[in-house]
Parts: C-alpha cells; structure tokens; sequence
C-alpha cells in the first residue's frame, strides 16, 4: 500500500520501537538515510536500531560516533534504500515479508512492504529522509546533516550527476546551514585514494576492453586483482562510474568478482540507454542511468550474457 509522507509522520509519532534495515554492500546512501532516520528517531525520545548483513566501510565509520545499539524488542520495521527484498543479504532474510515500511527512491522498486513510500523523482534515499524529518519538526543535528549529506553526495556523484535537481541543491543548501566540514566529507568520499586503490585501477586500466564502436566499455575486477593490490571491499566497490567517464561510452559496466562463479555487475549508462532495462533482465534493477545485478557464473560467461544482451538494446530489438 502507498503512503504519504504524513501518514509515515503518524505512524512515526504513535511508534516507539524502531529496527532500520539498510541493504547488503551498503553504500553511503543507505547509510546515511539508515543513520539519519536513527539519530532523527532518537532525537524525540524513540528506540532505534539499525541492522545489514555486511559490515559498514571503514570510511562511513564518522557516521556510528553516536550510535548506541540499544536492545528492545522492535514493533516497526523499515528498509531504507532497499529496492528488492533480494538485497536484504542473508543475515536479513527472516525480516521478508515483515517490513512494516519501505522507504526508497528507486523506480524499480518492487514494493515489498505493507507501507511503500518511493519517491523516483529523488536523488538519493537521504533527500527522503530529510523531508521526513521537516515533517516532524526535527531540528537538524550536526550527526544528522552529515548522515543526511553522505548521502545525497554518494548517489550524486557530488551534484555531478543526471539525477541531481533543483529540490536536491535545496536540501543540500538546508543542510549546510548546520554548522559542519562538508569539505571533509567530499575529499574522503570523492578524492582520497590509497595507494592500494591506485594499483587496483592500474589492472583494471590494463584489461579494460571496448565494444560496439567503443559505445560500449567493459572493466573487469577479479579476485587475483584485488589480491595483487592489496585493496580492501570498499576500495573495490568505488569503481561502478569508472567506465562511462571515458570519452565515447555511453555504457559502462563493471564485473565485479565476489568469489567463484558468483559476479555483480554495476551498469551506468548515458543518452537514450536505461541501464536498469539490462539489468532488470537478469533480476536486477535500478535506475535510468545506474543499476545492478549479480550473476552465479564466472566472469567469461558473465561478459557473454551481458553482452548478448545489450547488443540487443544496442540494435532496438
């Protein structure tokens, strides 16, 4: 069932014990929504708690300085940035079919909750949640705008990308007004990079390869690379927009290799291309211009099948 931000404002207010759920992988986006929405509940005397199946990167770790993990017994359950009850990971497993309310931004969104709300028109789940907290009258803490602007920068590429509006300048403007080092923020996110990061982008530099004209670019990460680099997870995990910044490719896909036959696959696209089309296709989704998908093969089978199938996008059919 759809809701509106009211209704979640209500069921907010009558609520008092909260588990958050933030999905597998996590990126800054859910993240940050997820951290948000705690310190947010926290901060008019509610019980929150946030669980993932996977560890939070060490470079989010500014975001935890002031969580507590309390223990209660949860009575409402929401998934913040989670698209697919397929991305819960298997540490979440026994909350499908039991989210209370799904908030989200991406279009593909399988509405799994008995409450849905999915605004596809945002740029990030954080944008969400802060208009969630303007609906309850929260004043803004330093913790929240950081949680709330991690957010917003990471499925922005920093205001770089398509799906950054007006609104999203608006909020992002909203939440500067909080006295904080945005800047800080940005560098660490954006423009750090180790020596190890660097070396895993010589590999993948080196066996890059180029289809279609050069319409299309390919960037492999196996495990052997990752091994020689001495990069850790989040550092392999930041090269799903690497492809489509090269001149000429308005598909990009990055076949990431989590362990034997077993990749995931980050697709960014420009122009007319809707990466969460190829991707939908093998169970995935996403948005216009950025989506996902895994695939239970190795990385040559997994490059075949993408392939095939966006030559198919490629030529209309």
């Amino acid at each position: 069932m759809k809701i509106e931000l009211k209704g979640i404002r209500d069921f907010l207010l009558k609520q008092d014990n909260f588990l958050i759920l933030m999905h597998q992988n996590p990126d800054g986006d859910t993240i940050g929504s997820g951290f948000g929405l705690y310190y947010g509940l926290k901060s008019i005397g509610k019980n929150a708690k946030l669980l993932c199946s996977d560890d939070i990167p060490d470079i989010y770790e500014f975001l935890k300085k002031e969580y507590i993990q309390d223990e209660f017994l949860e009575q409402f359950v929401i998934s913040v940035d989670i698209g697919s009850e397929n991305l819960f990971g298997e540490d979440l497993e026994r909350y499908k079919g039991g989210v209370d309310l799904n908030i989200d931004h991406h279009f593909s969104n399988e509405n799994f909750a008995k409450y849905n709300y999915i605004d596809a028109t945002s740029a990030s789940t954080s944008q969400i949640i802060y208009e969630i907290l303007d609906e309850l009258d929260i004043k803004l803490s330093v913790i929240m705008a950081k949680c709330l602007y991690t957010g917003i920068c990471t499925d922005t590429g920093c205001f770089r990308y398509r799906n950054t509006t007006s609104k999203t300048h608006m909020i992002a403007s909203k939440l500067l007004e909080v006295d904080f080092d945005h800047s800080e923020i940005v560098y660490n996110l954006m423009e750090s990079k180790s020596l190890e990061k660097l070396e895993l982008e010589k590999h993948i530099i080196n066996n890059m390869k180029f289809y279609f004209g050069g319409k299309v670019g390919i960037a492999y990460i196996t495990q052997d690379m990752i091994k020689k680099s001495g990069a850790n997870q989040y550092e392999v995990d930041g090269f799903s927009a690497f492809v489509r910044q090269i001149k000429g490719v308005e598909i990009g896909v990055t076949i990431k290799e989590k362990f034997e036959n077993f990749c995931k696959v980050s697709i960014r696209t420009s122009g007319n291309y809707d990466a969460s089309m190829i991707c939908s296709f093998f169970g995935g989704g996403g948005h216009k211009n950025a989506a996902g998908c895994v695939f239970n093969t190795d990385v040559e089978d997994t490059l075949f099948k993408l392939l095939e199938r966006i030559k198919k996008i490629i030529d209309g059919v």
